[in-house]
Order: structure tokens, then C-alpha cells, then sequence
């Protein structure tokens, strides 16, 4: 159970409620430090999750593309027999500077931070934002080299192209930062709709109608989740309606970006990895910021020779 993954709290009453629950990050891990009844409100989690026991007093909460786990049935962690809080007690103190950083920052209203039943007000998803803000690490190389090697297992005849990214790796480079040249590490989704057809962006600065994806940002702790992120953000689609298909990247792509003296970026390469994904969702708000439509697009069209044949593939 790591830190980086972990939500302990340091409330009184009420934490999270049923529709709370959603909105945690895939794969976190909840523990509390009192009782079930001071923290949670299971009773009103969607009936939609199913409960698998995973190991000793650790049980996954799982429904179609979101997981999270729970400790001793949400229980104190310190009454299992044996433990203690331990490093834990460290989340709580990070939860005390993240609710510091809204104080000083003007974030929240005047008045008590509860409403009269007892429960947080709605400040609390932004502390709990914050919170796992604090505590999250990055993307780290070992996972990138693991990620691309898991690639090339599968596909064997991508080693001469991609061996570079192997090489800037152990160079010691920051693949994760947009600054590094002469390339970096970026993560996109191959979104495969109901009727089988794939889903494309009109990217707003280049005009290219592109697959859904960006930069990877520090609170992204995998390539995975790193492009599931991208797309709910550039396409509205919510997490919770969208199923990736594996940790291994269905293409992996090399493909130079242009300089950008707006930015002072000066020409560079993007190392794509891009994931396959599921949904039966319509199109939601698109984030206009940096895109301007979406449409869905046959895979036979994809320009790209090796990405048609992985996704028609995939397609079966």
C-alpha cells in the first residue's frame, strides 16, 4: 500500500458519501484512522460496485473503468491486530497543508467549513484534490522503460525506431518534462466506440483532426492513466464510461513537432504511447481551449500503416 496511492483523513465526521466514491482516482487506496461511521458513507456507494476481498483486510471496489480500495472494511487501520498508523499519520499531515494552502490561497468562503448535518462543504473534492496533489508522485523512467519494454516484446520489429527513447532513458533525461529535447514522452487514447468506429479531435493549434492526448502532467502516476486523463479532458467523456484495454500500449509513435516561438519551444520529437480504450458514450463538453470538434472516424483511415493494422487488429 504506497503513500503515493493512498487517502487517509483527518475529518471528524463524514469524508466521503456515495457519490464521492467516483470521483477517486483508479487504483487508490482509502484507510481511515477512526471508524467507518465517523469517515464513510458506503451505503450510499452505487450498487454498480462489485466487492472482491484481495488479500488480508483489503477489499477492491471495482465497476466498469473505476477501481479503488479499502482498508479493514473502512475501519480503523490501528485496530487490525498487530498494526498502527504508522507512516500514515504522514497523509493526515498533508491533508493539514493542503486545507493550510486553501486558507492562505482565499479558497474558501466564511463560515464554518460544514454544513449543519455535519458533512464538508463543497470545498471538500478541491481538498481532496489537493491532497492527493501533495502526496502523488510522477511518472518515473523505470516505469516508461518497463512500459516501452512490455511494447517491444509484442512487437519485436519497433526496436530499431524506438531504441532511442532506450537510449535517452538511460541518458538520465527527463522524458516527462515538455522542456526536454530533442524529445519527450507523451501519452494519447485510441478510443474505440460502439459501432467499432475510433475517435478523433480537431486539434485547434496544429488544424489536424489527431487522436486524443497531450503532455504528461506531474499528478499522472502512469502512462495509462496519463491518457485516459487527456481524454476525458479534451472530449467530456467521464472516466467512469470508459474501459482501457491494457497497460501495454497499442502504439507506440515517433512523429516530429514543429517549433513553437510563442511557447520558445524549439523543434522536438513526441514519443506517443498510445492506449486503447472502450466506451459506449457519446461525445461530451469538449474542452475548447484546445479543441475544436470530434468526430468518428473508420480505423481503415488512419494514414499511418502500423497504427491501422494494431487498431484494425484490435478491432478483430
Amino acid at each position: 500500500m504506497s503513500p503515493r496511492s493512498s487517502w487517509a483523513s483527518a475529518w471528524a465526521s463524514t469524508v466521503l458519501v456515495g457519490e464521492d466514491f467516483a470521483h477517486l482516482r483508479n487504483g487508490a487506496y482509502i484507510a481511515t484512522v477512526t471508524s467507518s461511521e465517523d469517515e464513510l458513507d458506503l451505503n450510499g456507494l452505487p450498487e454498480v460496485y462489485t466487492r472482491t476481498t484481495v488479500g488480508d483486510h483489503v477489499t477492491r471496489y471495482q465497476t466498469t473503468g473505476h477501481y479503488f480500495y479499502l482498508a479493514n472494511r473502512g475501519n480503523a487501520v490501528n485496530f487490525i491486530h498487530g498494526a498502527s498508523v504508522g507512516p500514515f499519520i504522514f497523509l493526515i499531515q498533508a491533508e493539514i497543508l493542503a486545507a493550510i494552502r486553501m486558507l492562505t490561497r482565499g479558497d474558501l468562503a466564511p463560515g464554518h467549513p460544514r454544513s449543519p448535518r455535519g458533512r464538508p462543504r463543497r470545498h471538500r473534492g478541491d481538498l481532496a484534490q489537493l491532497l492527493q496533489q501533495v502526496i502523488t508522485m510522477t511518472i518515473t523512467a523505470d516505469h516508461i522503460r518497463t512500459t516501452l519494454t512490455a511494447y517491444l516484446d509484442q512487437h519485436p520489429e519497433a526496436k530499431p525506431e524506438l531504441g532511442v527513447v532506450l537510449g535517452l532513458i538511460d541518458d538520465g533525461d527527463d522524458l516527462t518534462s515538455r522542456k526536454t529535447v530533442p524529445g519527450h514522452v507523451t501519452a494519447g487514447a485510441i478510443l474505440i466506440g460502439a459501432d467499432q468506429r475510433v475517435l478523433h479531435i480537431h486539434h485547434l493549434a496544429t488544424g489536424k483532426w489527431l487522436l486524443p492526448g497531450g503532455h504528461i502532467e506531474p499528478s499522472d502516476h502512469t502512462l495509462l492513466q496519463a491518457a485516459g486523463r487527456e481524454l476525458t479532458e479534451e472530449t467530456g467523456i467521464p472516466a467512469h464510461v470508459v474501459t482501457p484495454h491494457s497497460e501495454t500500449p497499442l502504439h507506440i509513435d515517433i512523429h516530429p513537432i514543429d517549433a513553437n516561438p510563442a511557447k520558445n519551444e524549439p523543434a522536438h520529437q513526441h514519443f506517443d504511447f498510445r492506449f486503447l480504450f472502450h466506451t459506449t458514450a457519446t461525445i461530451g463538453d469538449l474542452q475548447t481551449e484546445e479543441v475544436s470538434d470530434a468526430a468518428w472516424r473508420n480505423a481503415g483511415e488512419f494514414t499511418d500503416p502500423q497504427l491501422r493494422k494494431h487498431v484494425v487488429d484490435a478491432i478483430g
